[in-house]
């Protein structure tokens, strides 16, 4: 066989990333074609491997667990990941629980939910991608058995040693308890520490890596969670061990193959990304030093993609960090047999660990790349594996020198009504050397908003600074935020009260003039007109505000209006809406709030005055972005729209 294997693992790809059953079908069609074409052997074989692989992707219905008995596969930071033997289940209010334990929870099981900003981490998504749909947060549990298998026995050691930098490290490596947007996860979410580890053994004792890949594999699984590059290794090694006959590329397509049909969702794990765009480099004829090189290049926008933060210096010296990792492992393991080493260990690990703090913000890169960069960026590679040649690097570096700036070069502006649940905050960004400011910027009791939700939203924008902040008023759904944001981002300005507030190309002005007893009403309500498009952002100002507005300024018309008080049945009167006649109403509202909100008189007077309804609970953010010739809408669900001027 030539690449068959390699062939059809690219159109496994393929049908993964569409993740659409009855689209997957016409791409197996057209592929059949070409087969038949230009191979014309075993085409059949080739037809039904595809089409087994596709019914992977055929939509089931999801339906709420009955079971409240559960089997516990991963202890978290916050949660417990649990089975009913089978779907997963994410159990939050529960403690003192070990791997393999059996227990009986007591609660509600509701759908996962999380917030959805566009091009940010949904914690949704990455929950269903690791097969679990519903979450539950228990009033009571009980331990019906517990375990003692060797993982339970394990992590039950670990979690009472006393030397603590030795326990923050397994906890890191072997049980994933850290942020899922850890920029520096990589080495770990590879499997690099251990692959490196297994070459050196290799190497020093003159033992077959192949098979050493699958004992690994087996004694890893022995003693701690399955993770995917675990897999990675066992099907790797069973290839080079057992189908010797078949030649890099094939070995390779296998792989991709076998482990897809294993779980499809995998196109999606990073560490899946790294790895496999690692073993298709070794298949082109390549320099040792033009490699590594390239591991630098490959790593860089894999890195942007997913975390929307890249350390230059820790993937420049990705082989160094690499070979120091692996012999950090190897020492943790003699300091968990031999504790009196444990100093020796506590030094390294967080000399290792102060070395990514102690670089510069001048070697960090933020900002989640555009679609035509990535693209660009994945040519001038390919030209540069194919020639030999380092002219493209050039290019490269012009790439580079503009994702650095990339903030300031946007073509487009944008306003964005960010999803932060029961609360406000509206980034508006300008295009090109423009201002950046912020209305609002809610804070909540059950989340840190400011870093795990608007901090993320700015940095996957290459936003490193805001030229002003507005607090419409004072209540914590608005400003809860500020203080904690302030910390992570540099705030020029923060305007408790404002008449005017003008920015490059946008003025905005405060249409609320007076003094009222509710401090509601006392709320800075800004208009703004952008190339032809009207808004008005309200805060949380009632009825009587907005008699005195529509009387003030008789000529007011508003094209997106930001739907006062999260709304409540407290403002948005139909005299109201009759004289600003809006096209678009945004709600920011979190699912499941106490107050009801949106109110359903208020949702029956935006309909009956036909107006678009976009809810932040129900869509996630809402961004519109602007240029002096159109207007483009887009929902943190993927929902697109133009705006009519």
């Amino acid at each position: 066989m030539k690449q068959y294997y390699l062939l059809v693992s690219f159109v496994c790809v393929i049908l993964s990333m569409s993740s659409n059953f009855y689209i997957n079908c016409l791409y197996i069609f057209l592929f059949l074609i070409f087969w038949i074409i230009k191979i014309r052997v075993q085409w059949y074989f080739v037809m039904l491997l595809l089409i087994v692989y596709n019914f992977n992707f055929l939509k089931k219905e999801i339906k709420q667990p009955k079971e409240y008995i559960l089997r516990v596969l991963e202890v978290r930071e916050n949660y417990v990941i649990a089975t009913t033997g089978e779907e997963n289940i994410y159990v939050y209010n529960i403690g003192n629980i070990s791997i393999n334990d059996i227990v009986e929870v007591k609660g509600n099981y509701e759908r996962i939910s999380s917030f959805k900003n566009l091009h940010t981490f949904d914690f949704s998504l990455y929950a269903y991608r690791n097969q679990a749909n519903f979450q539950i947060y228990t009033s009571d549990f009980e331990i019906k058995a517990k375990s003692k298998s060797m993982q339970a026995t394990l992590y039950n050691h670990i979690q009472n040693l006393e030397n603590e930098a030795l326990k923050e490290y397994y906890d890191a490596i072997f049980y994933n308890k850290k942020s899922q947007d850890d920029g520096n996860d990589f080495f770990y979410l590879g499997g690099f520490h251990l692959q490196f580890f297994i070459y050196l053994l290799s190497k020093v004792k003159k033992l077959n890596k192949a098979l050493l890949e699958i004992i690994f594999s087996f004694l890893y699984v022995l003693f701690f969670p399955m993770r995917f590059f675990v897999l990675y290794f066992f099907i790797k090694g069973c290839i080079s061990f057992l189908c010797k006959h078949l030649n890099d590329k094939n070995q390779v397509g296998a792989i991709t193959m076998l482990l897809l049909f294993y779980n499809p969702m995998l196109i999606y794990h990073i560490g899946f990304i790294i790895l496999m765009c690692f073993s298709y480099l070794r298949l082109f004829n390549v320099t040792k030093r033009m490699r590594r090189l390239l591991h630098f290049f490959i790593l860089l926008p894999i890195q942007l993609y997913n975390f929307h933060y890249v350390n230059l210096l820790t993937i420049l010296l990705f082989r160094p960090f690499q070979w120091i990792q692996s012999w950090i492992l190897m020492l943790s393991m003699i300091s968990l047999f031999f504790p009196s080493l444990g100093i020796i260990f506590d030094f390294l690990y967080h000399q290792v660990g102060g070395i990514g703090s102690e670089i510069p913000e001048t070697f960090t890169l933020i900002g989640k790349p555009h679609l035509w960069w990535i693209l660009l960026w994945g040519i001038l590679i390919y030209q540069i594996i194919s020639t030999n040649k380092r002219t493209p690097i050039l290019f490269l570096g012009i790439l580079l020198i503009y994702h650095l700036h990339m903030d300031r070069l946007n073509l487009f502006g944008e306003v964005m009504f960010i999803d932060v649940g029961q609360g406000d905050c509206i980034l508006i960004h300008e295009p090109l050397f423009g201002k950046t400011i912020l209305i609002d910027v809610a804070g909540s009791l059950k989340y840190d908003l400011a870093s795990e939700v608007i901090f993320p939203v700015l940095r996957s924008k290459g936003i490193r600074h805001i030229d002003a902040v507005v607090i419409t008023h004072d209540d914590y759904d608005h400003n809860g935020g500020l203080k904690k944001l302030s910390q992570l981002v540099d705030i020029d300005e923060t305007f408790n009260s404002v008449e005017e507030l003008e920015l490059s190309n946008i003025t905005l002005f405060n249409l609320n003039h007076s003094e009222y007893d509710d401090k509601n009403d006392n709320s800075i309500v800004l208009f703004g007109s952008i190339y032809g498009v009207n808004y008005l952002f309200t805060g949380d100002a009632g009825y009587q505000v907005e008699e005195e507005i529509v009387n003030m300024y008789s000529e007011l018309k508003v094209d997106i209006l930001k739907v006062s008080h999260h709304g409540a049945d407290t403002a948005t009167s139909a005299s109201f809406l009759q004289k600003i006649n809006p096209q678009i109403g945004i709600i920011s509202s979190g699912k499941n709030n106490a107050y009801g909100h949106p109110d359903k008189a208020l949702l029956e007077r935006l309909e009956m005055k036909k107006v678009t309804i976009f809810n932040t609970q129900e869509v996630g953010s809402i961004s519109f972005f602007y240029s002096r010739y159109f207007h483009l809408m887009r929902t943190g669900d993927k929902k697109f729209g133009i705006i009519k001027r």
